[in-house]
Formats: C-alpha cells, sequence, structure tokens
C-alpha cells in the first residue's frame, strides 16, 4: 500500500466527489490526531480504497466518514463499529 499525499495540485485533478471525500477524510484524521487516538496512513490499496490502521482495526475512508457524520469519531465508536462488522453486538 502507498501512503497517500494529497497536494493542491493533485486535488485539482481529481473529480468533485473524490476530492469531497478525501476532505472529509482529512477532517476525520484530524479529530482522531486531536483525540490522540494512534492511527497509520491514510493508505490507498490497489482497489483505490483508502484505509487506515489504528490500534488493531484497519478501517476505510468511508467508514471514518460515517463515525464522524454520526458523531462517534471516537475510541469508543471505533471499536462498537469493528464489533458490528464482526457480528458482535453494538455496545
Amino acid at each position: 500500500m502507498e501512503q497517500i499525499q494529497t497536494s493542491p495540485q493533485k486535488a485539482a485533478a481529481k473529480s468533485f466527489d473524490e476530492n469531497e471525500m478525501l476532505l472529509r477524510i482529512r477532517a476525520a484524521l484530524k479529530s482522531m490526531r486531536n483525540q490522540k487516538i494512534p492511527f497509520i496512513g491514510p493508505f490507498r490499496r490497489a482497489n483505490g480504497q483508502i484505509v487506515i490502521a489504528t490500534g488493531k482495526f484497519v478501517l476505510t475512508g468511508n467508514e471514518l466518514i460515517e463515525l464522524m457524520e454520526r458523531g462517534r469519531l471516537d475510541a469508543t465508536g471505533i471499536e462498537a463499529l469493528v464489533g458490528v462488522l464482526n457480528g458482535h453486538k453494538n455496545r
């Protein structure tokens, strides 16, 4: 996986939807930094999907955006999402 580096020049070349998604992911990552939630990435998989690793979890960019929009982008919200994805009850 390659680490993503976005610049204004690269962002201008992307479609509006992808640019909006990258801005939302950047905002989510800033929120995680402010909360001191450790993570590595973001990375882009070969299929184009953006992912980050936090603790023992790997989250997609879409999952980060969803957590942020629901006001659940914190350690508890991340653990609850991973639990649901793994088939466990939501806390």
